[in-house]
């Protein structure tokens, strides 16, 4: 949930919400899997240059604890807007995969 005063013009906001929902599965003590679910709502197009609309992703991973300081997280990504936009590849798509890795260390 986010807004800015005098975002657009000096007198209108903008404004933008989002939610989000996570589902975790613990294969073992090691490897678990989880699925994230994202809608985001730009209500005047301020965060995006594309105008007003809804965007959505899918988002599944694993979850893998190779040592106990250790995690690594890769992930593959799904994006896409039904508005009549093009938000994704320079303004040439309206949905992208994206493939993601990230690593957490522990101290």
């Amino acid at each position: 949930l986010g807004t800015q005063q005098n975002a657009i013009n000096q007198n209108q906001n903008a404004g933008w919400y989002s939610l989000v929902q996570y589902l975790t599965y613990q294969l073992k003590d090691h490897l678990g899997l989880g699925l994230r679910g994202e809608w985001f709502r730009d209500s005047n197009g301020f965060r995006y240059d594309y105008g007003t609309a809804s965007y959505y992703a899918m988002t599944a991973g694993v979850n893998w604890e190779p040592r106990k300081w250790l995690m690594v997280r890769p992930e593959v990504r799904y994006d896409w807007s039904q508005a009549q936009i093009n938000p994704f590849d320079n303004g040439q798509r309206t949905n992208q995969f994206l493939l993601g890795f990230d690593m957490v260390i522990q101290f």
